[in-house]
């Protein structure tokens, strides 16, 4: 029993995180995001239409925004059925009516499901997920039958632009630079 410890001790520690695996179908493709002077630019915004929570059209598509015209930051809460835990994630309005969630959350291998105690060792890569509402909400509401609560942030305008800028940054420095997802200190 030591021995098999040890052993799986050393090769969590030994295990780097990549982008190179055979990725779930859901989130086999990362975003691109380009920040430019006056536009933010998004290709590959997940946008499935679901059958169910395992069968679905995948489909993406590209926007562009322009800096400094978030008007709102919605904060969604999805609890999780038992577990006395939720996951989280943004919605972004933007001053044209627009709005576009990002999701951070566990990059599943094919065949891989969430499990919190996994989570701890180095089992997921994180991902940023930048999706349209029609997928990342309805998703959770009308497939897996959760309840999701969204609830608009006390913030200024300039700060909702600022979290915006900080998220597609970060998500751009996940892709850069992999990194394990951890169910206490790197997770939504």
């Amino acid at each position: 029993v030591i021995f098999a410890v040890f052993a799986y001790g050393l090769a969590t520690i030994l295990i780097q995180p990549s982008n190179d695996r055979n990725w779930s179908a859901d989130q086999e493709i990362l975003p691109k995001i380009k920040i430019n002077r006056d536009t933010v630019t998004i290709e590959d915004i997940r946008n499935f239409t679901y059958a169910s929570t395992t069968s679905y059209t995948p489909a993406y598509y590209s926007a562009s925004y322009q800096r400094g015209t978030v008007k709102r930051v919605w904060f969604i809460v999805e609890p999780f059925k038992g577990l006395g835990a939720a996951h989280t994630f943004l919605s972004f309005e933007f001053d044209d009516g627009r709005y576009l969630p990002i999701s951070v959350e566990i990059r599943k291998e094919k065949g891989e499901t969430f499990n919190p105690i996994l989570g701890l060792m180095r089992q997921y890569e994180l991902m940023y997920v930048i999706g349209d509402e029609q997928d990342l909400v309805k998703l959770r509401t009308n497939y897996r039958h959760d309840d999701v609560y969204m609830y608009p942030m006390k913030t200024t305008k300039e700060r909702a632009n600022e979290l915006f800028e900080d998220m597609l940054i970060r998500a751009q420095e996940t892709q850069a630079s992999p990194e394990f997802y951890n169910t206490l200190t790197n997770t939504c």
